[in-house]
């Protein structure tokens, strides 16, 4: 039978520390040890019994933590949350918003520390908000252009030579004196992509004005910022640049 003494016992040999454990109802166990959120509290941490050996698991004390300033409150959000359990290798009890790893006595102090490890993870807003935006991006550049650029006649994956699907640009913006083919770049591929196509569609002689929407122009290698910035017309730095002045872009294009 797994008791108290048990559990202390297994971790202060393997932690070579003091660990205190206290048993907050039958055969549910709370870990005491020196992890701790950002902002100095310790982090939630238990221990059952199983048939298998034993389960770590926050019992939903994260996701409640996380609610007070962020929600996951789209099927997107859901699926990147999701994953990035997936990618640490730790499961998730979606009826009681559980966050669990399966271990055995033997393995308890690393099961312990990785545990630890993805809940922080989990716990950081900063690091979570930069997952929801990252991956959504392409999502939000689309939303936007569907919703607050309608004026500007969007063209969603227009293909400005026609047949090379390879140079597909985000959206092309039919508008006078000429059309404005914007590409929507996260990281250095999506980058050469845009610089490249730019270059192509000059070769071909078209007559147009090449925009990019950057998810974060700083993550660019100095390589993949010059390549872009010699073959574009015009940058937003960021999703947020792009909603605040690209509407205004566009109509001087417009009236050029």
């Amino acid at each position: 039978m797994t008791t108290i003494t048990h559990i202390t016992e297994t971790l202060g040999q393997q932690f070579h520390a003091n660990v205190r454990v206290t048993e907050k109802r039958p055969n549910v166990f709370q870990v005491h040890a020196p992890f701790y959120h950002e902002d100095g509290d310790q982090l939630d941490m238990f221990v059952t019994p199983t048939d298998a050996g034993l389960r770590l698991s926050d019992y939903g004390m994260t996701l409640m933590r996380l609610s007070y300033t962020f929600d996951l409150d789209s099927d997107n959000k859901q699926r990147i949350f999701k994953e990035l359990l997936l990618e640490n290798q730790v499961e998730f009890d979606e009826a009681k918003g559980n966050i669990y790893f399966d271990t055995t006595p033997e393995n308890l102090c690393f099961s312990l520390l990785h545990f630890s490890q993805v809940i922080a993870k989990v716990s950081r807003l900063d690091v979570l908000k930069r997952a929801f935006t990252s991956g959504l991006f392409f999502e939000m550049v689309n939303e936007f252009i569907s919703t607050e650029l309608k004026e500007f006649n969007p063209v969603p994956s227009a293909q400005p030579i026609p047949g090379r699907d390879d140079l597909e640009a985000t959206c092309s913006f039919e508008i006078r004196p000429k059309p404005v083919y914007l590409f929507a770049v996260r990281g250095g591929s999506h980058a050469k992509v845009a610089a490249l196509s730019f270059l192509e569609y000059q070769r071909a002689q078209l007559a147009f004005k090449g925009y990019v929407v950057h998810d974060d122009f700083e993550a660019l290698s100095a390589k993949d910022r010059k390549r872009i910035t010699s073959a574009a017309d015009k940058q937003f730095v960021s999703l947020d640049d792009f909603r605040q002045h690209s509407k205004d872009f566009l109509r001087r294009e417009m009236a050029a």
